[in-house]
Formats: C-alpha cells, structure tokens, sequence
C-alpha cells in the first residue's frame, strides 16, 4: 500500500513495517539519476520526534483493522480502538490530551501516528495564568483602596472645615 503526502513524499508499508519515501534528483552538474530513499517510522524516529516535539510519539500500523506493528515513546502505551479518536486517554494511570493523524488509508492498511502530552503538563500553562490573574486582582484592589482612601479624605476636608467654622460661628 502506498500513499502520496502532501510534502512531495509518500508513506508505504512493506512487510508489514511503515516507511517514509523521498525521491531525490542526483545531478553532477547534469542529471545522473534518481534515488529513493525509504526511512522507517520506528522507536529512533519516535524518539526524534519526541526529542523534537516534547510530545509523547507512536505510530500504529492496522491491517484490516488489526495492529501488526506499533512503535511508541511511552513505555505502557496501548493503541487505541480503531474508531477511537479521542482527544484524552488514560494510559498507565494518567490522563493524556491525544492528536490522531492518519498518515496512510488504503485498501486493507492504516498507519497513524498518536501525538500525546500528560494532561498535568497541558494544565502547568494554566496555572501560570492564575496565579498571574491573583496577583492582578490583589494589585488591583490594593490601588483601588488607596485610591478611595486618598478620595474620601479629599471629599470630607471641606465638609470637616465647613463645620470647624460653623462650630466658631455658633460659638460666638
């Protein structure tokens, strides 16, 4: 089975492996041949990737819907059901936010690639920001008392001198 992708590549499986094809034109200086190179989607291109990325990596091979080959960076990762495209899962216990990309669909193959981050990790951004909005929302109180304070004691100054001099004027 092969399919073209969308950079000039294509992905086929042979033997029941997946690999990436990349055509290249030999020239020196005129045109001497053609060359395709076939890399491997495997555990040293899953760990680039993840290297790369940050991201959890694997890649699942199905043939008619059964898995014959699958590579992953996290050690209990388990495919997920074939129509199965949720974005979280929980693998060895903990969540994972999932992005499933079909790499190859043809005839009896499919090839994907799971794309997973720890849900904690995901969330760690958010907390960031939450602390920062306490901090504003304190700052902003704090300016906001200071504030009403420095207003209230403009605002009764002249109410405070006006009974001062009604209180002389009363008193003689």
């Amino acid at each position: 089975a092969m399919q073209p992708l969308p950079e000039g590549g294509m992905l086929a499986v042979l033997a029941g492996q997946p690999y990436l094809l990349v055509e290249a034109l030999v020239h020196a200086p005129r045109l001497l041949g053609q060359v395709v190179l076939a890399f491997a989607l495997d555990a040293e291109l899953a760990a680039d990737m993840r290297a790369l990325t940050g991201l959890e990596v694997s890649f699942v091979t199905r043939e008619q819907g059964h898995v014959v080959d699958q590579v992953a960076t996290l050690r209990d990762f388990a495919p997920a059901a074939e129509a199965d495209a949720a974005a979280m899962r929980m693998l060895a216990g903990e969540p994972y936010l999932t992005t499933r990309l079909d790499l190859l669909s043809e005839g009896p193959w499919t090839v994907y690639t799971e794309l997973l981050s720890p849900l904690h990790e995901a969330l760690a951004v958010f907390d960031v920001l939450k602390r920062e909005l306490w901090l504003i929302a304190l700052l902003a109180l704090a300016v906001s008392f200071v504030a009403a304070a420095w207003l209230a004691g403009n605002l009764s100054r002249p109410v405070s001198e006006l009974a001062a001099i009604a209180r002389r004027i009363g008193s003689g």
